[in-house]
């Protein structure tokens, strides 16, 4: 019963920030892109109360450093489902995140693809117009002088299974070649269980969502500073998922653990 009520709850809540920010954009495209840039923390927040409260989901949340982060930066982290856009928003109150997100969620999902097109995240094709790719990124890293902090998920797309991927470099250096920045190395896990419906009811109730703040970089300088870089924030999010899977192994039969929410 309280599966059905977290679903009820979950949909009319989706559904009324998507009318509310269709209605906004059709009427003031500016006071829209204000509502929201409010409002997309808690509403993340709310979707975690939601399935904490009637879903049963643990959430387990390292934010070390948050409060002495610099005003604009670089956040890179691994990618599992939809739901890691949903913990970007929460992990950051009173930032102003903005993704590089595939062309396919600008369209046809509810509330995400109206948050990212009024808030004007970086929208691009995985397989298609280099230039373009290139001039969105490079908005992108302009919008960053004015407070906003890019978001990338290098693997370039989810993971089905969790484990993490190779990271790849041209997204991360079209940005910091336009605008250099410092960079926050964030880990999430758990999404990869809950990315499909028939997973998300049968998972969602014994399940874990873990974010942390692995460490924050210096805005590096060139080529080769930006793919070492790259290349060990790739080893130190790895690391760490790859512990936290060898912990729930271990639990397995468990069903206790911490959460923070």
């Amino acid at each position: 019963m309280q599966l059905i009520i977290f679903f009820l709850s979950l949909i009319l809540y989706v559904v009324y920030w998507d009318l509310r920010l269709h209605f906004a954009a059709a009427v003031n495209l500016r006071y829209a892109r204000k509502l929201i840039d409010r409002k997309d923390s808690n509403i993340a927040r709310m979707l975690f109360a939601f399935a904490k409260a009637y879903g049963g989901i643990s959430l387990e949340t390292s934010f070390h450093g948050r409060e002495t982060l610099p005003e604009t930066f670089l956040i890179i982290s691994n990618h599992q489902s939809i739901i890691d856009i949903a913990a970007i928003f929460y992990s950051f109150p009173n930032r102003r995140p903005r993704f590089v997100a595939k062309e396919e969620l600008a369209k046809g999902v509810p509330m995400i693809s109206a948050i990212l097109q009024v808030e004007k995240h970086a929208i691009i094709k995985r397989h298609g117009n280099f230039t373009k790719t290139m001039k969105e990124l490079q908005r992108l890293a302009v919008m960053s002088r004015k407070g906003y902090s890019p978001v990338i998920f290098p693997e370039g797309t989810r993971s089905k299974d969790g484990e993490v991927k190779s990271f790849h470099p041209g997204a991360v250096r079209k940005i910091l070649e336009t605008t250099p920045m410092p960079v926050l190395a964030v880990a999430l896990d758990g999404g990869y269980k809950l990315a499909k419906l028939k997973s998300f009811w049968n998972n969602l109730r014994s399940s874990t969502y873990r974010i942390k703040f692995i460490h924050l970089y210096p805005a590096p300088s060139g080529k080769k500073e930006v793919l070492h870089m790259l290349s060990t924030i790739q080893k130190e999010i790895k690391d760490q998922v790859d512990t936290w899977h060898r912990l729930d192994r271990q639990k397995k039969g468990h069903p206790t653990t911490k959460s923070l929410i």
